[in-house]
């Protein structure tokens, strides 16, 4: 990777949408040269997927994240029946006091509350599960500086 497909991830960061010409002319490369090098950087995996960002709180939807601790190493037995739920928007594995934190968006406490109560705890293994309701997300999109992906050349 260099420094020109570092700014090519940087402008489709931006903007998923951004044409091919803009991309272009801002690196001062030609078309032909940026389609091929967003191909690339596609079928490297480099960039798996474009992406809408919609504000849920806006439309009265309410995300939460949920920690749950599991009981042994059935970690792995858990992911996909909690992966099946429709309001489970991610799943991740962690270290520290719990072995998921899972992403969920619902519409309303009720709904987040039979979630957890009624689906979640019923699953096999599960030891604890823990709730944070987001009210506010005051920084959004951080990524790290994309500079740190060219190397330094001696």
């Amino acid at each position: 990777m260099d420094k020109i497909d570092v700014e090519i991830l940087k402008i489709l960061k931006k903007n998923s949408r951004e044409n091919l010409a803009t991309i272009a002319d801002r690196l001062g490369i030609s078309k032909a040269t940026a389609s091929r090098r967003i191909a690339k950087l596609e079928s490297s995996g480099a960039i798996s997927s474009y992406s809408l960002n919609i504000n849920y709180s806006d439309l009265g939807i309410i995300r939460s994240l949920i920690s749950i601790q599991i009981e042994g190493t059935f970690v792995n037995e858990v992911i996909d029946p909690i992966r099946s739920f429709p309001e489970i928007a991610a799943v991740s594995k962690v270290f520290g006091d719990y072995s998921l934190i899972c992403e969920a968006y619902t519409r309303s406490v009720d709904e987040l509350y039979q979630l957890i109560q009624e689906r979640i705890v019923k699953l096999p293994n599960i030891r604890n599960v823990d709730v944070s309701i987001i009210i506010s997300t005051e920084a959004s999109h951080f990524t790290p500086d994309l500079d740190i992906l060219v190397k330094n050349s001696p």
